[in-house]
């Protein structure tokens, strides 16, 4: 669980408050690889409202099994974007992060609701925060909601809160298409 969790922090940037991570610890992830030949869009798992995103500059490693064998935290190390989702009906609070990841011809990563995108000469670590009290629409995306792409193959993690749900295990290698069932998300209590 500390490899995910770690991916939306950087040693070169300035720590997140606690709650950023603390939040998912005892929860569930999953890791998926976009290889080359496979669709390269990445769609809301679930009804969420984007609260905020995290871009993280960093290295373009390969995320293929040699990458990952060989380079200790690789998804810390790569540029990525963290974007924090509450789950539409559930409290108020970031229940789900999807981190995509850039990696070796991946440079770049884009979002369908904002201008942010990886890649850039001198970037700077950046978030950006939605909601009215921010004085920025929040996103709301649907179940199956694209919400952004890799500009060639790469991986996403996405962490789940114990509070908000579960994503259930799989041998690693399970191909899994979009609207796969992948987990489950809590029922809340009235």
């Amino acid at each position: 669980m500390a490899r995910p969790i770690r991916a939306c922090r950087s040693s070169r940037a300035q720590p997140r408050p606690a709650y950023s991570a603390k939040g998912y610890e005892g929860g569930s992830f999953a890791t998926l690889y976009l290889s080359p030949a496979d669709y390269h869009r990445f769609h809301s798992p679930c009804d969420v409202n984007v609260s905020r995103v995290r871009y993280l500059p960093g290295s373009l490693w390969p995320v293929s099994p040699a990458g990952l064998a060989g380079i200790d935290s690789l998804f810390a190390q790569n540029e990525r974007i963290c974007a924090f989702m509450n789950i539409s009906g559930q409290p108020e609070q970031e229940g789900l992060c999807v981190v995509a990841v850039g990696a070796t011809m991946v440079g770049k990563i884009r979002l369908t609701f904002d201008s942010l995108t990886t890649n850039c000469a001198g970037a700077k670590a950046v978030t950006r925060d939605y909601g009215e009290a921010y004085g920025t629409p929040l996103p709301r995306l649907a179940i199956g909601a694209e919400w952004g792409h890799f500009e060639f193959g790469s991986t996403l993690v996405m962490l789940v809160s114990a509070e908000a749900g579960r994503i259930d295990f799989r041998e690693a290698g399970t191909r899994v298409r979009m609207g796969s069932r992948i987990g489950f998300l809590r029922p809340i209590a009235a």
